[in-house]
């Protein structure tokens, strides 16, 4: 072949694990490397960047809102929302978040259920790393909802995500 490259002449190792943690190093065709390079990647997201590190509310809401659309861009969810800040005491804020379907939506809505209001929260631990790496000590409450806005005058859309109430603090040791 006109196009081969050294690489097609020697051995291929995608340098994974396989079963029974033996290292695959064999000699594979051209096609069974195409499969593996397509394959390779399958549970491993793309960095997302680094974040700046800030106090300011608005800021730190922004990032959160690059994190959430990050997941989003993964399929975890189809979409999210976030209120605007709201200062609460001792210099910290408190704000809302809502996942729209998220990925283990229906898991947590039964385990929610049927576990005292257990749930799987994935998303929350992620912002609450990136919060303690901004400086805040974060709390948080989750709800089945339909949207951010909770309203007693509207009936509520059908509850088809989940709603974190927030609540930050400075924390100078969150961080370490």
């Amino acid at each position: 072949d006109a196009n081969a490259t050294e690489e097609d002449d020697v051995e291929f190792d995608m340098g994974r694990e396989m079963a029974n943690g033996l290292r695959v190093a064999t000699a594979w065709s051209n096609e069974e490397k195409e499969v593996a390079r397509k394959y390779q990647r399958i549970g491993i997201w793309p960095a997302l960047g680094k974040l700046p590190k800030t106090d300011k509310p608005d800021e730190v809401l922004r990032n959160a809102g690059r994190i959430l659309g990050y997941l989003k861009e993964q399929g975890y969810c189809e979409s999210f929302e976030i209120s605007e800040p709201e200062a609460s005491p001792k210099g910290g804020f408190r704000f809302r978040s809502f996942v729209r379907e998220p990925a283990n939506l229906e898991t947590t809505r039964s385990l929610m259920r049927s576990n005292d209001n257990f749930a799987p929260r994935y998303d929350q631990r992620i912002l609450q790393a990136f919060f303690a790496d901004c400086g805040f000590g974060s709390s948080f409450s989750d709800s089945i909802a339909g949207g951010l806005q909770v309203s007693e005058v509207t009936p509520a859309p059908m509850p088809n995500g989940i709603l974190s109430e927030w609540s930050l603090v400075p924390d100078p040791e969150a961080g370490l």
